[in-house]
C-alpha cells in the first residue's frame, strides 16, 4: 500500500470553550423525519471556525446530531436527525460548544 504526501502537519490548535448551547425545535406544524438544519447563536464564534459539541443532557430517543458548521460569525448550523414531529411536539437538548483554532 501507498501512501501519499500528508502535508504540513501542525501541533494541536487551540481549544476555545465557547459555552453551551441548547438545540431544540418546536412544531407548529407537523414535520416530516428527516435531517434538519437548527441555527444557534453562538458568541465568540468566528465564521469558519472547527467546533466541537459535546453533549451536556442526554439526547432524546431516536436523534442524532451531525457535524456543526460555523457559516458566520457568531451562527453556528447544527444538522439533526430527528423523527417525525407532531403538531405542538417539542425536543430540546444542550451541549457544550469548543473551537478549534491553529
Amino acid at each position: 500500500m501507498a501512501w501519499g504526501k500528508i502535508g504540513n502537519i501542525k501541533g494541536p490548535g487551540s481549544l476555545v470553550d465557547l459555552g453551551s448551547i441548547t438545540i431544540g425545535q418546536s412544531a407548529t406544524i407537523a414535520i416530516a423525519a428527516g435531517i434538519r438544519t437548527v441555527t444557534v447563536t453562538v458568541t465568540g464564534l468566528l465564521a469558519g471556525d472547527r467546533v466541537l459539541l459535546s453533549p451536556l443532557t442526554v439526547f432524546p430517543g431516536g436523534y442524532l446530531v451531525g457535524q456543526p458548521v460555523a457559516r458566520a460569525a457568531n451562527t453556528l448550523d447544527v444538522q439533526v436527525y430527528a423523527p417525525a414531529l407532531v403538531i405542538g411536539a417539542a425536543y430540546s437538548f444542550q451541549a457544550k460548544v469548543t473551537a478549534v483554532r491553529p
